[in-house]
């Protein structure tokens, strides 16, 4: 009986799993590669309401989308090291506009394993002073095994 996870290389013709990228005998591309993913859910929780209306989230520098107060966005990643960070859509009176993505300072980096069932992270909006703005910040990253 075969073994269906994995397949044979077309280079060398050893048996290597369908999860390699490339063959670990010769170094060949695997044409059957099957890339694991892994769900992550992004919570944006309701703790201040006026200033900020959406903000956008990033996954490793990629725009998974938009998302309000009390929103959900889902989304998957592969194995490995990410960093989600946030874009940021201010008021400044009665006009919105657009921050540039977050430096380090208001992201968090991950790693996502294959013990890893699902990752869940929580956006907040931190409030200025005057109260007038607010920026969206990643509060907490927490990978579920």
């Amino acid at each position: 009986m075969t073994n269906p996870s994995l397949t044979t290389c077309e280079a060398c013709g050893k048996e290597i799993s369908k999860r390699a990228l490339n063959c670990i005998h010769c170094g060949h591309p695997n044409k059957e590669y099957e890339e694991i993913r892994k769900p992550v859910t992004i919570e944006r929780l309701s703790k201040f309401s006026g200033a900020l209306i959406k903000g956008c989230v990033a996954i490793d520098g990629n725009i998974i989308g938009t998302i309000g107060n009390g929103e959900v966005l889902n989304t998957s990643v592969a194995l490995g090291k990410h960093f989600v960070s946030t874009e940021n859509n201010v008021r400044h009176g009665n006009s919105f506009m657009p921050l540039s993505t977050s430096v380090n300072r208001d992201g968090k980096e991950f790693t996502v394993s294959e013990n890893t069932k699902s990752v869940h992270i929580t956006i907040t909006t931190k409030a200025s002073w005057t109260g007038s703005t607010g920026s969206l910040v990643v509060d907490s990253v927490i990978c579920k095994n």
